[in-house]
């Protein structure tokens, strides 16, 4: 093989290779260096499983679409959310809401434990 034929052959590989790793690069989840988490728990302190957190942007540029989670068998939850000012509502069944503002600076995480009565 000469060396025309080989650089010609190393062309698809190189281009499939590229391929690849950009397309990789594309569909890679983004691990989230910043947003909320804690704990919801009752008047007493025992987790309450299945309590929702509504998150709302507050500010210019709110969006009023609003999103939930729902906590775990041991009151947690962990949400990755953009740099911001957010609004935390806190509900639970046979419980009153709670309220909270919360402001996510760029690679860091706020801990939020509340207690509904």
């Amino acid at each position: 093989m000469n060396e025309a034929s080989r650089s010609r052959a190393a062309l698809p590989a190189a281009a499939l290779l590229a391929t690849v790793l950009l397309l990789g690069a594309c569909d890679t989840p983004s691990q989230a260096d910043e947003g909320v988490r804690g704990r919801v728990l009752d008047g007493a302190g025992a987790p309450i499983t299945g309590a929702t957190v509504t998150r709302r942007a507050i500010g210019p540029s709110s969006s009023p679409d609003l999103k939930v989670v729902t906590t775990d068998r041991d009151g947690r939850y962990d949400w990755p959310l953009d740099p911001g000012v957010w609004e935390l509502e806190f509900t639970a069944r046979d419980h009153s809401p709670a309220t909270v503002g919360v402001t996510v600076a760029d690679g860091q995480w706020q801990t939020i434990d509340i207690k509904l009565r």
